[in-house]
């Protein structure tokens, strides 16, 4: 049986899709279609009081979300996220300690910082994959780049701390000295200093679901971690497959479904439903809120009915490492987590 982590599922919809195309997505990249956000609520609503009620597996719905690709990316996003939050009866982002604003409006929209800094969004979390033309690139769009430039600095012109997530990359490896040097050019230590804090510039892998596993060749290599400046981060975290293989092969008995987990289904534009383990695929599905019943869907996770949950669920490490796992690899993870999503991915895509 799937675990419903501390007896909570909270909802969250893709009202509004995203502005972007990312190379590291981990969710992917699914179709979109502008849902109605009176029907999304009222759903939230008739799930959330049949399961609280019925108590199916002794669970409860938490909380409801409507941007798992982009938040606040909606024109009418005061407004839709004014109900949101009688609804939840709280900022979730807030209160989550979430740091992801819509990058996008922060430089289309001249009243977006004043509302995310009333809300009480403290820090802001920006993507970086190395200089303009591979930020254009795995961001999907040109104009990325400048867009990341601009929104650091409405970030800290209005008193918020922007947070650079570093993803590593092959087309960037080279240029990470030049992402440090354009913080200084921007000055943005300083500028967070004075905002009472230290500025966060972090590296890491990018995620090997979704996007990010089809984009598994720009993937680095344990000869490029040289090229990565300590600022970044420390190297000794990182491991390559080889090394991730040797760890946990002799795991004979363990699998990749988690002790803990925040638990989340995703409803996209079309009313299907899938667990935030890995990205939007069909071995994900757990059916449809148009043509299945909240029971149905929900016993459906927890029975391990669909390809992916069978995976996590009853397939061992040491089996996905057997089928899956290149023993010579240098490719590089960022740990056992990491390493084990990537096999999983692997294995439902290519294993029948």
């Amino acid at each position: 049986m799937a675990k419903i982590f501390n007896n909570k599922i909270s909802l969250s919809f893709d009202i509004y899709g995203c502005p972007n195309m990312c190379k590291n997505c981990w969710i992917g990249h699914p179709k979109h279609n502008k849902m109605n956000v009176n029907e999304v609520i009222s759903t939230f609503s008739n799930i959330k009081n049949e399961q609280n009620s019925k108590k199916y597996y002794n669970a409860k719905i938490e909380y409801i979300d409507v941007g798992f690709r982009e938040p606040h990316y909606g024109d009418d996003y005061k407004k839709l996220y004014n109900r949101v939050d009688e609804v939840n009866n709280c900022v979730l982002e807030v209160d989550s300690k979430f740091e992801l604003i819509s990058l996008w409006r922060l430089g289309n929209d001249s009243n977006y910082i004043k509302w995310i800094r009333e809300r009480g969004i403290k820090r802001a979390q920006l993507k970086v994959f190395g200089l303009e033309k591979t930020n254009d690139f795995f961001y999907g769009k040109k104009g990325a780049h400048q867009e990341l430039i601009n929104g650091t600095n409405i970030l800290l012109e209005n008193g918020i701390v922007p947070r650079w997530q570093v993803y590593l990359n092959k087309m960037g490896i080279n240029e990470l000295r030049g992402v440090l040097e354009l913080t200084k050019v921007l000055n943005v230590e300083k500028r967070v200093q004075e905002l009472g804090e230290n500025f966060n510039i972090k590296g890491a892998p990018y995620d090997s679901t979704g996007a990010g596993y089809d984009n598994n060749k720009f993937r680095i290599e344990k000869k490029d971690l040289v090229k990565i400046p300590s600022e970044i981060i420390n190297i000794a975290s990182l491991k390559t497959e080889k090394e991730l293989i040797k760890k946990i092969i002799n795991n004979d008995d363990k699998t990749v479904m988690p002790n803990n987990h925040n638990l989340w289904f995703y409803i996209t534009s079309n009313w299907d439903v899938y667990p935030n383990f890995m990205g939007i695929a069909p071995w994900w599905k757990l059916g449809n809120l148009k043509s299945n019943s909240w029971k149905s869907i929900l016993n459906t996770y927890v029975e391990n009915n669909n390809k992916g949950l069978r995976i996590m669920n009853e397939i061992t490490t040491k089996e996905l490492i057997q089928k899956c796992g290149d023993k010579n690899s240098e490719k590089i993870f960022s740990g056992v987590g990491q390493f084990e999503e990537y096999l999983v991915e692997k294995y439902c895509r290519e294993i029948n």
